[in-house]
């Protein structure tokens, strides 16, 4: 017990030594389910760098049976060390020791063993056990590394089935189930369309899910046309909220969704005086993600622009402000928890067939890998590198602005 407490300590020391305390506050904010004295506040590429070196440590297994921890960080920590795991039943039995202490969806999202993807035949069994356990995070888990490895050429109609059958008042599972159920039309479409058709998940995760897959690019036009026609009223949507607990419906509104199923109307009738117009306008958030001097592109993998390079974003629904669907397009379309830090300007671009306003924001890197869920490729481009991709049009502002230098890098 000396030995693992001492490693433990060890620890402790030395990410309060890598702590960030601007950095901890916005963690604190991002994650608000936890206590804020639990969080330390060290950043994640620097978690995941410190994972690498501990996991190699000739003591590592005594730090992971030390639980529960203390502190959030040492959760991170503790997640992507498991992540790194290279045998599976090893893998396995660190996953079961440790889900049961896992209490945020940060660390429950970013714990994927890589392991997991060579052993998939025995990973099912798994699956189903969390997935039918009573606990939050261990569900949620089950349902991400369902969606993980098996919507593609493992794919088997009962997977969906078996998220579907699952009922929750917890806001972090039902987002989850919708998570599952938007990417799944994407890569299943014509097996998991019945779902929605016969709606078959409940009011709140049935209307998510179609607004994640419409967000998506990689459901066809047609596609998500067909999927507006399956929304439910904003009078069942309403009733489906009340079916949440207390904390679920708090988190609800904390990400504006109660305000967006009150003005659910006002969406359409938006949409429907964009079409009336003589120019459609579309206002979208553009996040300029910077790291080490550089900054974040993606390519874009679809329609007339495809193979452009863009800043990361998307719409701006009635009720968000910028900030939020900005951090709610990087959360969608790249695994990805930022931190919109300031405002760089604001782009008004005429294309042939709309105007686009372009809200820009400098961001940083919360949480997460900038997983390419949406985009064709990615890269991090250097203030002399700007000029080797293709932009957009629109996005070609930012470039001559950022190009002149100052505090955006």
């Amino acid at each position: 017990m000396q030995k693992t407490k001492g490693l433990t300590e060890e620890i402790r020391t030395e990410l309060f030594r890598l702590q960030d305390l601007e950095y901890r506050d916005l963690q604190i904010r991002t994650i608000p389910s936890l206590d804020p004295d639990t969080i330390i506040g060290v950043r994640t590429p620097t978690l995941r760098a410190y994972a690498k070196v501990l996991r190699k440590h000739p003591d590592v297994l005594d730090f992971l049976e030390d639980l529960p921890h203390r502190y959030f960080d040492e959760n991170q920590i503790h997640a992507f060390i498991l992540s790194e795991i290279k045998d599976y039943n090893a893998c396995i039995q660190e996953v079961n020791a440790f889900l049961p202490y896992v209490d945020n969806w940060a660390t429950c999202d970013q714990m994927s063993p890589k392991i997991f993807a060579k052993h998939r035949e025995e990973l099912l069994k798994e699956i189903r056990n969390w997935m039918s356990s009573d606990q939050t995070y261990t569900i949620r888990f089950g349902i991400g590394m369902l969606m993980q490895h098996y919507l593609q050429d493992m794919f088997d109609p009962a997977y969906p089935e078996m998220v579907a059958a699952i009922r929750s008042g917890e806001y972090y599972v039902n987002m989850m189930i919708a998570w599952y159920f938007a990417t799944a039309l994407a890569a299943q479409y014509e097996a998991v369309i019945p779902y929605i058709e016969e709606k078959r998940l409940d009011v709140w995760t049935h209307q998510k899910t179609i607004q994640k897959a419409i967000e998506s690019y990689r459901i066809t036009e047609e596609q998500k046309a067909y999927l507006r026609t399956l929304k439910v009223s904003t009078k069942a949507r309403q009733k489906g909220t009340r079916n949440l607990t207390r904390e679920a419906a708090q988190k609800l509104t904390q990400e504006g969704v109660q305000k967006g199923v009150q003005e659910g109307t006002q969406i359409d009738a938006l949409k429907a005086a964009q079409k009336s117009g003589p120019r459609k306008r579309i206002h979208v958030a553009a996040a300029i993600i910077r790291e080490g001097g550089r900054i974040f592109a993606t390519q874009r993998g679809y329609g007339e622009w495809k193979d452009y390079w863009e800043f990361p974003g998307g719409k701006i629904e009635p009720g968000e402000t910028p900030e939020d669907a900005l951090a709610r397009e990087i959360r969608e379309e790249l695994d990805t928890e930022i931190l919109v830090i300031e405002k760089f300007m604001t782009v008004e671009y005429d294309y042939p067939d709309f105007h686009l306003s372009m809200d820009c924001f400098l961001s940083d890197v919360l949480f997460g890998s900038l997983v390419l869920k949406e985009h064709e490729a990615a890269r991090w481009l250097a203030p002399d590198e700007l000029d080797e991709v293709n932009w957009l049009p629109a996005d070609r502002e930012i470039i001559r602005e950022l190009q002149k230098g100052g505090t955006a890098w």
